[in-house]
């Protein structure tokens, strides 16, 4: 009995393991190609064609239709009959795949009733080979060789997708239990915390009770204290306070100083002008009249009007320079409190 073979093109592993099950579960020998230009090489380089070719169209590099054309104008791949198999099934698609020479059209994924649908209609090219006359002792068909043969393909291929699974499967278990273990070292951390702020807030309560008997109302406040204290400390909060306060009292006494330093410059000012004036005016009091007086004698009536104007002037003068002097030393001494 002769087996039947095909060639499965595809640039999918799943797609080609998915047709290669079914097609052999149907007594076929699979030949597994991953690009169009492995499977025209191929061709080439064997010396049995295959009964079918399964071509998938989208692929990259050549796509399946040109690989059809290409093996049907070859004289020895010719007759081989060409399945299309596509994601696609309208009418265009169907076209362009009889018009490529394809011989029928597989929908992606198959089914097991479409392929056996399709393995019924269409007929595998006729082989090559010479038959010859085998008594019928010989039509026996050897089951367990078969299935020895089919063991041995199979089971290395087998064995190594389980193994790779089985890889998979740990990897994941590994990171599943890394992630527990992260969990579960959070929650430890967690507990351990909660515990140690149990026994923490315990013996404190046990050192209040112990000696709560003896001097409650002296001793609750120190003990409070010193339980407040403690806790601070054990969580870092005692220098986040300090801190706290530093700035808050640094900002507090930068505005009471600034208030002060106002109150005093504006005290100053109004002291100053009120003691200036009073000084300006007592020292205008004592001195006019005596200058008026001198003048008065030394002079003639005809000049009197003009001295008494010069005088006057003077005087003004005079008053200026006190008044300059007066705000020069407000200024010193404003510039001395800041």
């Amino acid at each position: 009995m002769q087996t039947k073979s095909a060639l499965v093109v595809d640039d999918s592993r799943v797609a080609r393991l998915t047709l290669s099950k079914l097609l052999q579960s149907h007594g076929f020998d699979i030949t597994e190609k991953g690009s169009a230009e492995e499977a025209l090489q191929w061709l080439q380089e064997t010396d049995s064609q295959p009964d079918l070719i399964f071509m998938d169209v989208m692929m990259g590099g050549m796509d399946g239709l040109t690989a059809t054309r290409q093996i049907k104008q070859n004289s020895d791949w010719a007759g081989v009959p060409v399945i299309i198999c596509t994601g696609k099934e309208t009418e265009d698609d169907l076209k362009q795949a009889l018009a490529s020479g394809a011989t029928a059209v597989l929908a992606k994924p198959p089914a097991a009733e479409a392929v056996q649908k399709l393995l019924t209609d269409v007929q595998p090219a006729p082989s090559a080979a010479p038959t010859s006359q085998e008594p019928a002792e010989s039509a026996t068909i050897p089951t367990e060789a078969i299935v020895a043969e089919l063991r041995a393909q199979l089971m290395p291929e087998l064995e190594q997708r389980l193994n790779a699974s089985i890889n998979e499967i740990r990897q994941q278990l590994a990171q599943q239990q890394q992630q527990y273990n992260q969990t579960q070292g959070g929650l430890d951390k967690l507990s351990e915390l909660r515990q140690q702020m149990t026994d923490s807030v315990q013996q404190q309560f046990t050192e209040l009770s112990q000696r709560f008997s003896v001097t409650t109302e002296q001793r609750v406040p120190e003990l409070a204290q010193k339980a407040l204290d403690t806790a601070m400390e054990n969580f870092g909060l005692t220098d986040k306070l300090n801190q706290v306060l530093r700035h808050q009292a640094s900002g507090w006494l930068e505005q009471q100083q600034s208030d002060i330093r106002n109150q005093l410059e504006q005290e100053l000012k109004q002291r100053l002008h009120a003691d200036i004036d009073s000084y300006l005016q007592q020292q205008l009091n004592q001195r006019v009249p005596e200058l008026v007086e001198q003048y008065r004698l030394q002079t003639a009536t005809d000049r009197q009007e003009q001295s008494l104007e010069s005088l006057q002037s003077q005087l003004g003068m005079q008053r200026n320079i006190s008044i300059g002097a007066g705000l020069v030393a407000i200024v010193a001494l404003i510039l001395a409190l800041l």
